[in-house]
């Protein structure tokens, strides 16, 4: 990093001690990636629960357009869940339906058994809503964990400036939070589900800046985890 970008990153870290002083920094970090590049749009991807929407939020509160609050899913107990466009959501999920494969235990969301080799029937003029939505409101970020799986169609309708940021978090630590979902789910089961998310948007965005943020130093180092 930059003496430019080093100091800001002090300025950020010194804002407060609390949870938002932490996000501050690790965004000031995310932002001095970008810049220098001409990117205005950014993918947030990753599994579920691996902090995608505590970056997104922190990308929207450094000036990245996400939606108005009527576009947007949100969590009124807790501010830092969700940010998702129901829109994107709504694509997203109707996509991996098309293909995915009934399995007891594991909840939809997750879109079990879907591969990218399942060609779309559909969806190609409803992304593009969305995207030319979005671009008349330069720069923007997306998120929903489901992009793990679909990132190559959206980056399909985009430039190549487009940004992917992943988030990453240890497999195990994954599997056991989403044991909450269901207990009949082993959690080498999750593991699976875990490799399969990370392995093909590591594919999806192989044609693209990937900046990398990992969850448990997004929590312990924020300012490490972004600077490394």
């Amino acid at each position: 990093i930059d003496r430019r970008s080093a100091w800001r990153l002090s300025v950020a870290a010194r804002w407060t001690g609390s949870m938002w002083g932490a996000l501050r920094a690790v965004l000031v970090c995310i932002v001095c990636y970008f810049e220098g590049s001409e990117a205005g749009r950014v993918l947030v991807l990753g599994v579920h629960h691996s902090a995608t929407s505590i970056v997104t939020r922190a990308l929207n509160l450094l000036g990245l357009y996400v939606g108005d609050q009527d576009s947007l899913l949100l969590d009124n107990a807790n501010p830092l869940k969700y940010w998702e466009r129901s829109d994107v959501v709504r694509i997203n999920q109707q996509r991996l339906r098309e293909h995915t494969v009934p399995r007891s235990g594991f909840p939809d969301f997750v879109g079990f058994g879907f591969a990218v080799t399942h060609a779309a029937t559909n969806g190609s003029a409803a992304r593009q809503a969305v995207i030319e939505e979005l671009d008349a409101h330069l720069p923007w970020v997306a998120k929903d964990p489901r992009l793990s799986l679909l990132a190559s169609e959206w980056l399909a309708q985009l430039d190549q400036q487009a940004i992917c940021v992943l988030t990453v978090r240890h497999p195990l630590d994954f599997a056991n939070t989403m044991m909450r979902y269901s207990q009949k789910v082993p959690i080498a089961s999750w593991v699976g589900v875990w490799h399969h998310y990370m392995s093909t948007a590591l594919h999806e965005c192989k044609s693209h800046a990937v900046a990398v943020v990992e969850h448990s130093q997004l929590v312990r180092e924020p300012m490490i985890a972004l600077s490394a």
